[in-house]
């Protein structure tokens, strides 16, 4: 039995759709033969229109950039206009007939009255407008009415100007005018009437010209969108070489790039998946064609490195290589559009206002809304250039999330310190395949070729430059730059800065040198603005600016310019820092006050200096462990600040021989059951007689645990309440039973009761009792519902082990 053949969208049309149809059929015939018209008389070439568009100045690269690959075939075989679309006709009265440029204001916005080309503006943007819809539009019979009457006398007086214009003879245009009122006459008639089989057969053609018109549109808003950023691009790329020493010099990043050396950054897979993977060793130019173990390119590439190690260089050597040779990198050449967004400062929070923050005249010139125009970029291949996470502000985040939630082919390239790298890459993995790299530096042996291209930016006498290179190179093989093997770029120009600034009065202490410099520029500064005894201030102020920048000193390359007078540092950093600190502290003998935070794995613990005072240490199992070992080596250290990463077998953990201050933070395991925790507070405290503060995790109950030995006490009263002295935290003193304290009405209520209320308490009771090697006295806890007013009580998440 033969299928019933389902009714043709067309007709199942409703009236209101009937009226939207006969309205888009106007706008696209009628509008179209007008347009056929116009350009016919106001064309001022040849039968050529490739070679007349030639003729007036422009290039062969403009004459691609303004026709797509479509149009350019029907320009080339030499069609007749009437077989052109409405898209390629604007182009052409836009360009070669006479009329105000594209970029005059008289089209979209004319100061007064309504010209030609706004006119022409306007039929277009009704023709962009029904391409975008998809669909046929559905209208009242009211509302047909009056948009027929309006496109009947915009489509007459766009005749009339362009008659007069040209200098047709006036009857020539007045017939072509009575035409269309003729045919508007005709249709306004049957409104209300059916539509006949005539009509229908419009409705193909109206869907192919709707989806020819908007592969045109995609394809002007590309190459407009890529002009814009070609145009906006060489005032973002350059590098400043020092900002606080040369703020007004810059270079561009073709000029002295040298060959960075980036491996794939492991330290945010899994312990089993770093042992099984092996990093490999990555070329700059093939960074976007990097794939992941299981062979894809991933959608997101996350850089991490330290300041000063070239990420920015990178990504604005990336921004260079797009507009003038993106077959230097392969795969830049794929991507329709390359983006680019410092992340520092950052205050947009969308991919709409990302998009129209770069490309506004592009925007603003196509007279689209927002969304149609955004719509248009979902069929491109787009590469997001983010620099800068580790200073990302609140609504750039923001932007990062809605980034991620993009529909079409994106690629994000992002660049972070070391420090914010997991936290970056967990954030990306939910949504994204990610790959992590790290770039470590310059190569030894392309030193020279640094040395030598900064220098260009510096030194304008070749010869002097010449000889200013060997010296340089010479010189910094008796300064201790070394990062390993490598260089760090930062610290080369830096170096090079001294030499050119000093020439022969150079020394060791490259960090005094440099301090000099900027000291002088200051004075110098201060000095064109006829300030005047400014000595003592500028001295204070770089006192002042010393320790601060002690205080925030975090990377490896930074570590190398700390002076021999340094007698306290407070630095956060990573193993890297750690490792470069320790290679100067040979040469820093008067330093006495070491305090570090930051993460560092079980090699940089096993080293950690005898001259720290303070450590803040975020590390996983083996880590612990090794800290264990080299405690009792630490003899100065008086406050421990312990962020575990991972729960290892709490039978694997050691006792931590340590009776200063000590905080341990066990919030960020993966979480582990209540029982490992009561086991591991077991195996690290065993030995310790002073108080320890433990910030538990989720899996106990979600309560606070305050564990104290009191030194007053109070008779045990069962669960009879008694009232507390005048506003202090009352005194208990205990059997071996741990105890429950309440606060109900105000008044401290006491009962033998015990355990978080999201677990049994018989088990609580029994396991903290049965622990005597972490010597509970007491267990309180607050419920979270009571409000309690006194200092004493410590907020959710932190107790005291005694």
């Amino acid at each position: 039995m033969a299928t019933q053949q389902q009714p043709s969208r067309s007709t199942r049309l409703t009236r209101h759709s009937v009226n939207g149809f006969r309205y888009q059929v106007a706008v696209i015939t009628k509008g179209r033969a007008v347009f056929v018209q116009a350009v016919e008389w106001l064309y001022q070439g040849g039968p050529c229109v490739k070679t007349h568009f030639l003729s007036l100045g422009n290039s062969r690269a403009d004459y691609k950039r303004k026709f797509n690959s479509e149009q350019r075939a029907l320009l080339e075989k030499g069609a007749p206009f009437k077989e052109f679309d409405i898209s390629l006709l604007y182009n052409i009265l836009q360009l070669m007939c006479g009329l105000a440029s594209p970029s005059n204001p008289v089209w979209t916005s004319p100061p007064s009255g309504q010209p030609l080309e706004h006119l022409l503006h306007k039929l277009k943007l009704m023709r962009n407008h029904i391409a975008h819809t998809n669909d046929v539009q559905e209208m009242s019979d009211e509302e047909l009415l009056k948009k027929l009457r309006k496109l009947k006398c915009l489509l007459s007086r766009i005749l009339r100007l362009t008659g007069n214009r040209c200098g047709i003879h006036p009857h020539i245009f007045r017939d072509q005018v009575w035409e269309i009122k003729q045919y508007f006459q005709g249709l306004l008639q049957r409104v209300r009437e059916p539509l006949e089989s005539s009509d229908l057969n419009n409705f193909p053609q109206l869907q192919q010209e709707i989806r020819v018109f908007q592969e045109a549109l995609r394809s002007k808003i590309e190459g407009d969108s890529r002009q814009e950023l070609h145009d906006l691009y060489p005032q973002l790329w350059d590098v400043t070489l020092a900002q606080w020493l040369y703020p007004d010099l810059k270079i561009q990043p073709s000029l002295n790039f040298t060959n960075l050396v980036i491996v794939e950054d492991t330290s945010t897979l899994s312990p089993s998946q770093e042992q099984k993977h092996q990093p490999s060793d990555i070329s700059h130019e093939n960074l976007l064609q990097v794939k992941q173990r299981n062979g894809r390119l991933p959608e997101v590439i996350i850089i991490s490195g330290e300041g000063g190690i070239g990420k920015t260089t990178l990504l604005k050597h990336m921004l260079e290589m797009w507009v003038r040779d993106p077959s230097q990198i392969e795969g830049l050449q794929d991507a329709s559009l390359l983006l680019y967004l410092q992340l520092r400062g950052c205050t947009i929070s969308s991919w709409n206002d990302l998009l129209i923050s770069l490309v506004q005249n592009t925007f603003q010139g196509s007279g689209l809304t927002t969304d149609v125009f955004v719509d248009l970029f979902l069929a491109m291949n787009i590469v997001v250039l983010l620099d800068g996470y580790d200073e990302v502000s609140k609504k750039a985040k923001k932007l990062i999330t809605d980034l991620l939630c993009y529909p079409g082919n994106m690629r994000i390239v992002i660049t972070t310190r070391p420090g914010c790298a997991k936290e970056l890459t967990q954030i990306m993995k939910n949504k994204r395949q990610v790959i992590n790299v790290e770039i470590k530096g310059i190569r030894r042996e392309d030193r020279p070729h640094f040395v030598e291209s900064t220098l260009a930016a510096l030194v304008q006498d070749p010869t002097r430059r010449e000889e200013m290179k060997e010296k340089i190179v010479t010189n910094m093989k008796t300064i201790n730059l070394e990062k390993g093997k490598l260089d760090i770029p930062l610290t080369l120009t830096l170096a090079i800065i001294r030499e050119v600034e000093t020439p022969g009065q150079s020394s060791p202490d490259i960090y005094g040198d440099l301090t000099a410099l900027m000291m002088d520029k200051i004075r110098e500064r201060l000095a064109r603005k006829g300030i005047d005894d400014v000595d003592e201030k500028v001295q204070e102020y770089h006192e002042f600016q010393k320790a601060v920048a002690l205080q925030g000193l975090k990377t490896p390359s930074g570590m190398e310019f700390l002076p021999e007078s340094l007698r306290e540092l407070k630095t956060n950093s990573d193993g890297e820092g750690m490792m470069a600190l320790l290679k100067r502290l040979a040469l820093l003998p008067k330093l006495r006050d070491l305090d570090f935070s930051g993460s560092l794995t079980k090699v940089e613990i096993e080293l950690l200096p005898k001259v720290l005072l303070q450590l803040d240490v975020t590390t996983d199992g083996e880590g612990l462990r090794a800290l264990a070992r080299r405690l009792p080596h630490l003899k100065y250290l008086y406050n421990l600040n312990i962020c575990l990463l991972d729960c290892p077998p709490a039978d694997t953990l050691l006792d931590l021989p340590y009776e200063g201050f000590l905080k341990l933070n066990l919030r960020q395991v993966t979480p582990p059951h209540w029982l490992w925790v009561c086991d591991a507070l077991q195996k690290l405290l065993t030995t310790r007689t002073e108080k320890a503060f433990v910030t538990f995790p989720p899996c106990c109950g979600g309560f606070l645990f305050y564990y104290q030995v009191w030194e007053a006490s109070l008779p045990y009263c069962g669960r009879q309440s008694f009232q507390a002295s005048s506003g202090l935290v009352p005194t208990l003193s205990f059997s071996r039973e741990p105890l429950l304290l309440r606060m109900v009405g105000g008044i401290p209520v006491l009962a033998a009761v015990c355990g978080a209320p999201l677990l049994p308490r018989e088990e609580v009771e029994e396991e903290l009792v049965r622990r005597e090697t972490i010597s509970v006295r007491s267990f309180m806890t607050y419920p979270t519902e009571i409000n309690v007013e006194r200092t004493k009580v410590y907020k959710r998440g932190r107790c005291t082990v005694t």
